[in-house]
């Protein structure tokens, strides 16, 4: 699903900075982070309870250097560089990251990917850049209209803000939303539910694009659960017109 606002200007995109945030967090279950071949060298790990016994503090943050896939084990660089080397199996409570340079410029729409309680920010607020120093300190506005101040060295975790799952986008709004709904995606994930999360994150217009726009009727009708908010809200239901994008 993606948001709309307007773009920054050439002149502004020529003072852009680049910058590290961590944003692609891994696709992996727990079941996945038991093993260490389903890492990666580079990996970023957030430990939310961390060890005592490994030598790993709760809410520290490591980068994996090493695999034993013969024993399952990881070896991880901590903040103060010394390396520890553990059983995934013994932890919980780990998240798992890749860092992903982009460029960023004041004007751009940023969206955190995690909530921050020391600036006072929730995850997936929107915000717009105001001030962005070439040593990565920068100045939001938020939705809301409050400003925030932060570092990229003290908080990562954030992405552009022009696009996000229609799940991801519960609780935002925008003034214009475009929405992707392929058909061939899981019946879990294109459905009633999805329609009407994503539509209703509208505040003036909301635009559907997709790969068949016949067989799209029939998935938006399709209900996951007993009583569907389409049909306690009648009148956020989707008015379908033809064309390359159903336009609502």
């Amino acid at each position: 699903m993606h948001t709309k606002n307007s773009p920054p200007n050439s002149e502004t995109r020529r003072n852009m900075s680049w910058l590290r945030p961590l944003v692609q967090q891994q696709d992996m279950t727990g079941a996945d982070r038991q093993w260490a071949a389903r890492y990666g060298v580079d990996d970023v790990l957030r430990y939310s309870r961390g060890s005592n016994v490994i030598g790993i503090e709760a809410g520290s943050y490591g980068r994996v250097v090493s695999r034993n896939l013969e024993h399952n084990l990881l070896t991880v660089e901590r903040p103060d560089r010394a390396q520890v080397t553990y059983d995934p199996r013994r932890l919980v409570g780990v998240s798992v990251y890749r860092e992903s340079e982009q460029p960023f410029a004041v004007g751009d729409r940023l969206q955190f990917t995690a909530p921050d309680k020391t600036i006072g920010v929730a995850n997936r607020e929107l915000a717009v850049i105001e001030r962005l120093s070439p040593a990565g300190n920068l100045t939001l506005r938020l939705e809301r209209g409050r400003r925030v101040q932060f570092s990229v060295a003290e908080n990562r975790h954030f992405d552009h803000g022009y696009a996000m799952t229609s799940y991801s986008a519960q609780g935002v709004t925008a003034d214009r939303v475009l929405i992707n709904a392929d058909v061939t995606a899981h019946a879990g994930l294109v459905n009633a539910r999805f329609a009407y999360v994503a539509i209703s994150r509208a505040r003036t217009d909301a635009m559907i694009y997709t790969n068949d726009s016949a067989a799209i009727e029939a998935r938006f009708g399709n209900e996951l659960s007993k009583t569907s908010a389409l049909e306690s809200s009648p009148s956020l239901e989707p008015r379908l017109d033809r064309g390359p994008g159903l336009a609502l």
